[in-house]
């Protein structure tokens, strides 16, 4: 369940505890039927206030419990205007982000400046939190495509790296014919980490 809109449950709590009731209560029963929903993602991209987004993320997680766990992610762009002061409350389990439809941090912007901005994201972050590489599919973005050939011998070994690297985003579904296949192999390849890497599909 991605959130885009959501500050105004942070100043309406009856409006908080009746989303969690409908969509994060063990058991709860709501508009997605009996498909049990264990998180969210935070995939702010519209213009609106950076306020508040942090209030919520605290909010959500009191959510979480041993009968039930509740994971919350969040998607922010490269260049990210809207979720840093929620990333920076430690909550997220992980931070995909989006290294496309952003020619000033993407790949079309070149290598060093795709790092760079890799390496400004996991400093924010907080220990125990993962991050993610956001990379689109063929023709599923405007910018920051990028070729398997080269995700995996120039992009993959500088972020693995680091020690809160958690794998590869891709998007999206439906343009991904082969693409993640291709990759997946390298993506975990040479680890020095506990944890184990993912590709996550959106």
């Amino acid at each position: 369940m991605e959130t885009t809109a959501c500050p105004l449950l942070t100043r309406h709590n009856n409006s908080l505890r009746f989303c969690g009731k409908i969509f994060l209560a063990p058991n709860a029963v709501g508009e997605l039927g009996d498909a049990p929903l264990d998180g969210i993602d935070f995939n702010i991209i519209a213009p609106c206030s950076r306020n508040h987004w942090d209030d919520l993320v605290k909010a959500l997680a009191a959510f979480d419990s041993t009968e039930k766990k509740l994971y919350l992610s969040a998607s922010p762009q490269c260049v990210d205007y809207y979720l840093e002061p929620a990333i920076k409350t430690g909550l997220f389990d992980h931070v995909s982000v989006q290294f496309f439809n952003q020619s000033s941090c993407d790949f079309k912007a070149g290598l060093d400046k795709l790092l760079q901005s890799w390496n400004e994201w996991s400093t924010l972050l907080s220990a125990g939190n993962q991050l993610f590489l956001g990379v689109p599919a063929p023709n599923a973005s405007s910018t920051g495509y990028i070729e398997p050939a080269t995700l995996k011998t120039q992009v993959l070994p500088a972020v693995r790296a680091y020690k809160n690297y958690g794998g590869v985003m891709v998007w999206d579904r439906l343009h991904d014919k082969n693409y993640s296949e291709t990759i997946k192999p390298d993506v975990c390849k040479n680890m020095l980490h506990r944890h184990q890497p993912l590709i996550s599909m959106v």
